[in-house]
């Protein structure tokens, strides 16, 4: 995104080389790799201390490889919706398959596992703009507000949960840990606030470029910063241009959005709960969609960062335990015990949803290969809707 949108409502123009793509492909096959190693070796540290073989042992009695697999098929149906999500914001009269704007969204998630910021939209917009002959202005802008739109839904999803008044902290475990029951009233809040925010940027973007244009330009007389101030300015400005190009689209686009980012939240929530019981809990539906909401929402403090996927587990994982009731009732008069259990299923659900996530990275390179091996030097022509 390096220039303003022209008057037809197109979103900045912005082309990647060859190069840029294979080099994403490479780094982001490495960083996946580098990823598996180090969660391995993380795991071989944690399953030799006398907690972790305990986790470990609770896993191996509790496990149901069926229940495991019906929970990734409903987490994988996410991607299908998320594609969805996207085509509703497309401009008439694009409307490629969903299952080819899936595979697109693939390759954003490989290219986001090594390049920081919103670079993986960049990505899928390129494939779908090179294969459906979308023009990447709008296929750009169209995903990065459905990006915005998906963590909007998620804050309120978290919000909602506790609202409800079903969510608690695992009370064996906040004491453990000393983690005060506050906690969950702030982060609520937090999630509300986050929520409103999403929607008055995908409905009001231009405000949103005029105060992060106001807010950095006392800086931007900064010698020694000013090119980096400068550079964020203008990226505010920048994206506030891309999501008002979708927003004069209309109101009834961005509600389809909202409700396929709906429907992909909910197989999440519905695949990480049979994963739950699968492995012997008896899981508070309202702490699973505020663990998942919540993580989700607050990814974007991890966006910017390449290899931030770590910290996302770790972040899912300590909700997981705290909150959806994962425990052994069984093991209620011994801790220890009690905590293994807790542990061993949340580390066992947050390995099943990362699985599934290198998955479809793998996948996503193989479809940006094949672009590029295949179909890069072919000129423009009739836009395809019925292929991959």
């Amino acid at each position: 995104m390096t220039e303003p949108v022209d008057p037809s409502g197109s979103a900045p123009q912005l082309e990647p080389s060859i190069d840029t793509i294979r080099l994403a492909i490479r780094r982001g096959k490495a960083m996946a790799a580098g990823l598996v190693i180090l969660v391995g070796l993380t795991a071989i540290v944690l399953y030799r201390t006398d907690l972790g073989e305990q986790a470990l042992n609770h896993l191996i009695q509790h496990l149901d490889p069926v229940s495991l697999l019906a929970a990734g098929g409903l987490i994988s149906l996410a991607f299908y919706f998320m594609a969805l999500r996207w085509r509703a914001l497309l401009p008439k009269p694009h409307h490629p398959p969903a299952t080819g704007l899936t595979a697109m969204i693939c390759t954003g998630l490989l290219i986001n596992y090594t390049v920081p910021g919103p670079v993986g939209e960049l990505g899928a917009a390129w494939c779908a703009h090179r294969r459906y002959k979308i023009p990447l202005p709008d296929a750009l802008a169209s995903g990065i507000t459905a990006r915005l739109i998906g963590l909007g839904t998620a804050a309120l999803l978290a919000t909602v949960a506790w609202l409800t008044g079903g969510l608690m902290l695992d009370q064996e475990l906040a004491q453990l840990i000393q983690i005060p029951a506050s906690i969950l009233k702030q982060m609520s809040i937090a999630m509300g606030i986050m929520a409103v925010l999403a929607l008055i940027f995908v409905l009001r973007p231009r405000w949103w470029g005029n105060i992060g244009s106001a807010c950095f330009a006392p800086f931007s007389r900064l010698t020694n910063h000013h090119t980096l101030i400068v550079g964020i300015q203008k990226f505010i400005h920048d994206l506030s241009d891309s999501v008002e190009a979708v927003r004069t689209r209309g109101v009834i686009p961005i509600g389809w959005a909202g409700f396929w980012a709906l429907c992909g939240h909910a197989t999440v929530i519905a695949g990480i709960w049979v994963a739950a019981v699968g492995l012997g809990a008896s899981p508070s539906l309202a702490g699973i969609v505020f663990t998942y909401a919540s993580a989700t929402a607050m990814a974007i403090a991890l966006f910017a960062f390449p290899g931030s996927q770590l910290g996302w587990d770790v972040l899912f994982g300590g909700l997981l335990m705290l909150t959806a009731e994962l425990g052994d009732v069984t093991f209620s008069h011994d801790p220890q015990a009690y905590l293994a259990s807790v542990e061993g299923t949340a580390a066992a659900i947050v390995l099943l949803v990362r699985v599934q996530q290198l998955a479809f990275m793998l996948l996503g390179a193989v479809v940006v290969g094949w672009f590029v091996e295949k179909e890069l030097h072919t000129e423009p022509g009739t836009p395809q809707k019925n292929r991959l």
